[in-house]
């Protein structure tokens, strides 16, 4: 895995768009940029059409987002991040930008990707606002804690967005997982995976509709006075609601694993292979198998906890009810529980929160850095503060 931290390719999309063109009088200069080594021009003009001034600077950035070149979810993200930030030198010595085809096709093979942490963006968006709410999402204005999201509007915004956004997450990392496997285990080709986007996209939001409908007309939608949000039966023993949370997130994790293991199974063939007939590559597709199992442990590892601490809160909320109504409930938004050996573990919910946001986190880690603030800093410059003015002086 690269230890630079990427920007999204929608990113670079937007900087295309809005970024005016560079100014004429740039120079034909040889490419120096080792990871758009190969290309079929030899020359890049600079400034590029992203307005950097140098080889130096712009290969800096694009190596940024060697990270999505390596889990290969475009064959044609290379040639576009190349076409971007090494664009081809014109013979008046301007850049030539990526056509609008070569943007698409890098778009649609990462689209997975990104669908995948916009869910995750807005779920920690989610869990931000309740928290920030200090308890007036999840708890009524008496100190009782929310039950049924009918006559409480926040309530159920916040567990449409936490609910529904988090299971397309999870369904997304299937599909993810699916296209690998028809790539590397069933030997698809690129326009035939391609061909199933639509599919895909249907699935993924169709699915997760189905279940967040469910569970509001199933009616067990309580507050968490722990995170601030509405969650499926947090308080309830109700064990079809609780099981609305916890089958389809073990289906969503075995099926993925099992189609990343089935591709790996294929791939350690063909390495094998390779590694017998001397064959050129071998290396490199070692390197590739290893980068990909980061990916996929990087996923698998939070969502085996995440279902560990459900099965924990599934077997034990029983036992903490009849404790708790023995002792009378504490208000809201107290969680202290009384009763020996009937308390619930603090860390294990602690826990299930943070790794429920943990891919989103990683993803975080790799896109925010100072270079994308600088990045967007320089676009938001170029926007007219005042558009009435400039109209005005054009």
């Amino acid at each position: 895995m690269a230890t630079r931290r990427p920007r999204y390719v929608h990113w670079v999309a937007v900087l295309l768009l809005l970024v005016p063109p560079s100014p004429v009088g740039g120079t034909c200069q040889p490419i120096a940029i080792p990871f758009c080594a190969g290309l079929p021009y030899a020359e890049t003009a600079v400034p590029n059409v992203l307005g950097h001034a140098s080889q130096t600077e712009a290969g800096y950035e694009v190596h940024g987002y060697a990270w999505l070149w390596n889990v290969r979810c475009s064959y044609d993200l290379k040639t576009f991040l190349c076409a971007a930030f090494a664009p081809a030198c014109t013979a008046a010595g301007e850049p030539a930008p990526p056509c609008r085809p070569l943007c698409e096709s890098a778009r649609n093979g990462c689209e997975p990707m990104m669908a995948a942490s916009l869910c995750h963006l807005v779920v920690a968006a989610s869990y931000l606002v309740g928290c920030l709410s200090g308890g007036r999402v999840a708890c009524t204005g008496r100190g009782l804690i929310v039950r049924g999201a009918r006559h409480h509007p926040r309530c159920a915004a916040l567990f449409v967005a936490t609910y529904f956004f988090g299971t397309a997450s999870a369904v997304w990392w299937i599909l993810l997982s699916l296209a690998w496997f028809l790539a590397a285990g069933l030997k698809w080709g690129r326009e035939a995976i391609d061909a199933k986007t639509r599919y895909f996209h249907l699935a993924a939001w169709t699915v997760s509709a189905a279940q967040t409908v469910g569970a509001l007309v199933l009616g067990e939608i309580e507050g968490d006075v722990l995170s601030g949000v509405c969650s499926v039966a947090v308080w309830s023993e109700d064990t079809v609601a609780r099981d609305m949370v916890l089958i389809p997130r073990t289906i969503y994790l075995v099926a993925g694993v099992a189609f990343w293991t089935v591709g790996f199974v294929s791939l350690f063939r063909i390495r094998n292979v390779m590694g017998r007939d001397g064959a050129r590559g071998a290396d490199g597709l070692e390197k590739y198998m290893v980068r990909i199992g980061i990916v996929n442990v990087l996923y698998v590892v939070p969502a085996a906890v995440h279902i560990l601490c459900l099965v924990y809160e599934h077997v034990n909320v029983g036992t903490w009810t009849a404790c708790r109504h023995s002792n009378h409930a504490p208000e809201c938004p107290s969680t202290e529980i009384h009763g020996p050996g009937a308390s619930p573990n603090l860390e294990v919910f602690i826990a299930k929160y943070i790794v429920s946001l943990q891919v989103g986190v990683t993803s975080c880690v790799w896109t925010c850095s100072g270079k994308t603030l600088n990045n967007w800093q320089r676009l938001l410059a170029r926007v007219p503060r005042n558009p009435v003015e400039s109209e005005t002086r054009v």
